[in-house]
């Protein structure tokens, strides 16, 4: 059964708790990695001048903080209203798997009661782009 790897169970420690539910469950039926998960401003800012992001710092949902409890103190801290996913093995051109995954995606948070939409809904081209719909 395919499973998330350390480097993608670390990026998405960086993310809102239900895209972690969604992206363990989505796991159990597709292969695949979490290529990011929060952007800094340096990384949203490299993003939007490859063109990979159509917005910039703070304006992405990638770029979400919240306040959580660390030693006793409310300090402000990543959590990602978004992923990225690329299908595997990874081959960037093969949009058809790219589909496949977004497919088993909308089939978990159909399941999960999780509202999502994709990046392609959003903007074209941006097949591997999963976002909370809040």
């Amino acid at each position: 059964m395919p499973e998330l790897n350390q480097r993608s169970r670390d990026k998405l420690s960086t993310c809102h708790p239900d895209l972690w539910v969604l992206a363990e469950e989505a796991a159990k039926h597709m292969d695949f990695i979490i290529v990011c998960g929060y952007r800094d401003k340096k990384d949203q800012s490299k993003a939007y001048a490859g063109g990979y992001s159509n917005a910039l710092w703070p304006d992405s949902k990638h770029n979400h903080m919240t306040k959580k409890l660390v030693d006793d103190k409310l300090e402000m801290a990543p959590e990602s209203l978004a992923i990225d996913v690329a299908p595997l093995p990874l081959n960037w051109k093969d949009i058809e798997r790219f589909c496949i995954l977004i497919g088993v995606f909308k089939a978990c948070a159909s399941i999960l009661n999780i509202p999502i939409r994709f990046g392609r809904d959003i903007r074209k081209g941006d097949y591997g782009h999963i976002e909370l719909y809040v």
